[in-house]
């Protein structure tokens, strides 16, 4: 039996949405949870401190702009 979850919140927002889809197929835009309700542990991002969530460096001087994709978070600007 599916249980509601928090208000505004889908299983996207959910750090076991990974899980939950290899397991049971759940889906990000799922607002019941199939699993477990009581896990629902929401998500959270910080910005990356070594780029200041801009996904971009200073780099080496002979690229075209001197920046370069931050190795700390991939270039995408949170960890």
């Amino acid at each position: 039996m599916a249980t509601k979850l928090p208000d505004d919140h889908r299983c996207g927002d959910c750090v076991h949405l990974a899980r939950c889809n290899y397991l049971i197929g759940i889906l990000p835009e799922n607002y019941e949870c199939d699993f477990d309700p009581i896990r629902f542990s929401l998500e959270t991002q910080e910005f990356c401190p070594d780029c200041s969530g801009t996904g971009e460096v200073a780099g080496d001087y002979w690229s075209e702009d001197g920046m370069t994709s931050c190795l700390r978070c991939n270039g995408k600007g949170v960890i």
